[in-house]
């Protein structure tokens, strides 16, 4: 699960301060060692890479793939995974989304539309049921996301990698 903070430069912005904070937009994620703003043009399509896969001799698409991650910092391979698993860990992730209030209000939950702060820098909706996001449990470590993580096909994919 991505990372979901406020730079500490914007924890508590001061009555005083005239300088805006960019995060005050929108949260920020942190994916592996990179960190994006939601909403931002860092965040679009992912590229999918699985017809690498399918085009060549094994050690031709490794190196491939090998070169993408270090580039992108991500590989999207449609497929490799069963749906059934993929469903299971997006709803779980996105009803943790929707629980921190990081998701549009009134949109379906299943479509992942992230929540549109106002120019005055509103806080986006909270479900009311949610408590501080300190008390949150750690999404990562819910069963269906550790089940798409530990599935026996991604791992024999990352031993090949």
């Amino acid at each position: 699960m991505p990372a979901l903070k406020r730079p500490a430069a914007c924890q508590s912005p001061t009555p005083t301060s005239k300088k805006s904070c960019p995060s005050q937009e929108a949260p920020s994620a942190k994916l592996g060692n990179r960190e994006y703003t939601l909403g931002s043009s860092q965040l679009g399509q992912l590229v999918d890479s699985s017809s690498v896969m399918h085009s060549c001799e094994q050690r031709i698409w490794v190196s491939r793939l090998r070169n993408r991650l270090r580039d992108n910092g991500y590989l999207y391979l449609r497929g490799l995974l069963p749906l059934n698993a993929v469903g299971a860990a997006k709803r779980c992730m996105l009803a943790h989304l929707n629980q921190l209030g990081l998701l549009q209000p009134g949109s379906r939950i299943e479509e992942g539309w992230v929540a549109v702060r106002s120019a005055a820098g509103t806080q986006p909706h909270r479900d009311k049921d949610s408590e501080d996001s300190s008390d949150v449990e750690d999404v990562s470590q819910r069963e269906e996301v550790l089940n798409l993580l530990s599935h026996p096909t991604l791992l024999e994919f990352l031993e090949t990698l």
